[in-house]
């Protein structure tokens, strides 16, 4: 298995290609500082910016290893003979040149699917693949300040049939455990149909949080 690379920098660019790079090697890289960035940027390989075949094959044929020496190169001469595009994408990584990001929306509904290592037989022992997906859910429901009143756990089954597991709370809840209990009691007496080989969890109902106000006297 990959292990997961991560990089920190000032720059959105900069960390995903210091993120690519085998420098990492899982542990992740933090450049919290503009000149570290820049020095950490320059000894990579250009590969790891992942341009097109066409640019890669004319980098081989300049001998220029690594991002920093490809940066040496005056921007007259590499938007000559690289394009704009790829001059642009070195200059944003090097934060010589804007890179505005699409800000990130929330989902408005919340359905999460989970693929299971192996088949399972016994309905009991998918209680700890579903705290994953409880685990979402509560954070989900904490950061839109909802509460959820009714969900849907889906078995899906090795067989390509699927059987819904409908669970309920009598007051709304955003408590993980809260949930798990319920849907422990409901699994302890769930027999399969089939063996199940993925979940998939969804929220039927949910309404806003109320907060009581306080006095702060």
């Amino acid at each position: 298995l990959r292990r997961p690379h991560w990089a920190l920098a000032p720059t959105p660019l900069g960390a995903a290609w210091l993120a690519r790079s085998a420098e990492s090697g899982g542990r992740g890289v933090i450049c919290d500082r503009p000149d570290a960035m820049y020095a950490a940027l320059d000894a990579l390989p250009w590969r790891v910016a992942d341009w097109p075949a066409a640019v890669a094959d004319q980098l081989d044929a300049f001998g220029l290893p690594t991002l920093g020496a490809l940066r040496s190169v005056p921007s007259a001469g590499l938007c000559q003979r690289l394009g704009e595009a790829v001059v642009n994408a070195l200059w944003r990584a090097y934060g010589e040149l804007p890179d505005p990001q699409a800000p990130f929306t929330f989902p408005e509904h919340f359905e999460v699917r989970l693929e299971l290592p192996g088949r399972v037989e016994q309905a009991s022992a998918l209680l700890f693949a579903a705290q994953r997906l409880l685990a979402r859910l509560s954070g989900w429901l904490t950061v839109r300040q909802q509460r959820a009143r009714q969900l849907n756990l889906t078995l899906l089954h090795s067989d390509h049939t699927a059987s819904d597991l409908p669970l309920h709370l009598s007051e709304a809840s955003a408590d993980e455990a809260r949930w798990r209990r319920v849907l422990q009691a409901r699994l302890e007496r769930l027999e399969l149909a089939a063996t199940v080989e993925g979940l998939q969890l969804s929220v039927t109902t949910c309404e806003s949080a109320q907060h009581e106000a306080r006095s702060l006297f």
